[in-house]
């Protein structure tokens, strides 16, 4: 899955029909008369979600624009109007968490996306008698994707029925993933950045890292914005702004470590390529993992100079907390 994409940010998938063969609900075995989602042209993928909390707030999972469209399986064409319906298929999401807790002890399940983040706008549809595709492909569904929580995982799971036809097991139902950290969503943040004349000769001096050592002849400080999001961009890691330079694209890249026991600490390319010289910190004992009666909690301690070319910059030390919301 991508980021629902979070760009999955915090991310989101459709998976293919082999991918989803074995956790729908009842229905009709592949290969048999049945009704069932089909990729018209090969090649074509089914849709995605773009999940970008922070972003546009509506995405649209287009079947036309991935060439899929609803499908007659059968040795003929369909002998009569077949009417379709459009729904979520509950049933079919309980099956799959079922079975994935079954084989895996540690899965985390996923919850049903709740009716106020989508909307499905094509509820009805037709296969005319004597053809074997149903009539419209087009925008199916929209996904109000500020409306999520990027720290839960999802599915929506998109299934066609019919009072006529069984629905094909698997692919009858499309299961669009959305994948959410723990980590993820908005944080209050507290801190400074000062400022200090010179680059890593020593304007800043010697500093390791703990808060009390700090050296004081910095020439300004700098405030920090707040709140930030912090949009996942997998299950396990997400992307936060960095200091008051989230308008540059500069970027923490955090991930958690040992079932988010801790976090590791690093950047985006962008601002590993605007600066030089980056030692960072996470502060010792300042960790507090995210759980169903806490929220996330970390200070992180940064060390650079700010240009590409050390010789050329300044040297800054950057305190900042978050406090999840």
């Amino acid at each position: 899955m991508k980021k629902i994409l979070i760009l999955l940010s915090v991310v989101v998938l459709g998976y293919g029909c082999d991918k989803v063969a074995v956790t729908a609900p009842i229905g009709a075995n592949e290969g048999t008369t049945a009704i069932r989602f089909s990729i018209v042209t090969p090649g074509s993928e089914y849709p995605k979600i773009l999940y970008v909390p922070n972003g546009t707030p509506a995405e649209y999972l287009s079947l036309k624009d991935n060439d899929i469209k609803v499908k007659f399986e059968a040795p003929t064409v369909a002998p009569t109007d077949i009417f379709l319906d459009y729904k979520t298929n509950a049933a079919g999401l309980a099956k799959l968490n079922a079975d994935s807790k079954a084989k895996d002890p540690n899965y985390k399940e996923f919850f049903i996306l709740p009716d106020s983040c989508f909307q499905i706008l094509v509820t009805k549809d037709t296969i005319r008698k004597g053809q074997q595709y149903a009539e419209r492909t087009g925008n199916n569904v929209v996904v109000f994707t500020q409306k999520i929580n990027p720290a839960i995982n999802y599915i929506l799971p998109l299934g066609v029925t019919s009072s006529a036809y069984a629905s094909a097991i698997g692919t009858g139902t499309i299961y669009y993933y959305i994948i959410g950290n723990p980590l993820a969503g908005v944080y209050n943040v507290t801190g400074i950045r000062y400022n200090y004349n010179g680059g890593p000769s020593g304007a800043s001096g010697t500093f390791d890292g703990i808060p009390a050592h700090i050296p004081q002849n910095y020439t300004g400080t700098t405030a920090i914005p707040t709140p930030k999001l912090a949009s996942p961009l997998d299950a396990n890691t997400i992307s936060i702004d960095f200091a008051n330079l989230g308008g540059n694209g500069y970027k923490y890249i955090l991930t958690q470590q040992n079932n988010f026991s801790s976090i590791s600490i690093d950047f985006n390319d962008i601002m590993k390529g605007g600066d030089s010289n980056i030692n960072t910190w996470l502060v010792t004992g300042s960790y507090v993992a995210p759980s169903p009666t806490q929220k996330a909690k970390f200070r992180i301690l940064t060390q650079y100079v700010n240009n590409a070319d050390p010789a050329a910059g300044n040297d800054r030390i950057l305190d900042e907390t978050f406090t999840q919301k």
